[in-house]
């Protein structure tokens, strides 16, 4: 890719990788583009990636496993007013995000990967982390990471909007709506992330 110079830096992969590491919907775009078909189809020839590839694989898995276990500890708890079970919920936080960790380590590495094969290593600090988005969204027909952001805040706005409203109509005490709540925007935010979704995702932005 190709971009006119520019008089000082704008991105760096420190700068890039620290983003990707932060912000979940970053990190989320980067792992949508890295198993898009195409994309996938590119790096797993590379033997460094097929490892890292592997690795992902089995990080998707267990963490959706450690995830299915934890929604359904918290929204039976929240559902069924039991706080035995939301305590209980509380136990697949840790090993969550230890896994979540290592899942964002092979995201970083194989779009580290993918960033210097289409970028010139001239042209990188000259281009946003919204330009590198339109491209890739352009180049391979997929969301770009502009239309991804403009979603999820469409979405975040209605299921606090409906879940208020749904409180304000049946009066639930306090902790378990908030469980419930919390419990059911991390299931849609599950559902809304599985590859079928995400690439639709540009038609509510």
């Amino acid at each position: 890719m190709t971009l006119p110079s520019c008089q000082e830096n704008i991105t760096s992969w420190e700068s890039l990788e620290s983003t990707i590491r932060i912000d979940g919907q970053v990190c989320q775009w980067f792992t949508f583009l890295i198993t898009s078909p195409a994309i996938y189809a590119r790096m797993i020839t590379q033997k460094e990636c097929r490892l890292l590839y592997q690795k992902l694989k089995k990080t998707f898995l267990l963490r959706n496993l450690l995830l299915f276990f934890f929604l359904s500890l918290l929204l039976s708890g929240a559902l069924l007013h039991r706080p035995i079970l939301l305590l209980a919920s509380i136990i697949f936080i840790w090993p969550m995000w230890r896994v979540y960790h290592q899942n964002k380590n092979c995201v970083v590495r194989i779009s580290k990967y993918l960033l210097e094969q289409d970028f010139d290593p001239a042209v990188l600090p000259c281009t946003t982390l919204y330009q590198i988005g339109e491209y890739y969204g352009r180049a391979y027909s997929i969301p770009s990471l502009v239309d991804v952001i403009c979603a999820f805040d469409r979405i975040a706005k209605i299921i606090f909007f409906t879940f208020l409203l749904l409180n304000y109509i049946y009066q639930t005490k306090t902790i378990f709506f908030l469980c419930l709540f919390v419990g059911t925007c991390c299931f849609i935010s599950f559902l809304i992330k599985m590859n079928y979704f995400y690439k639709n995702l540009k038609d509510f932005a």
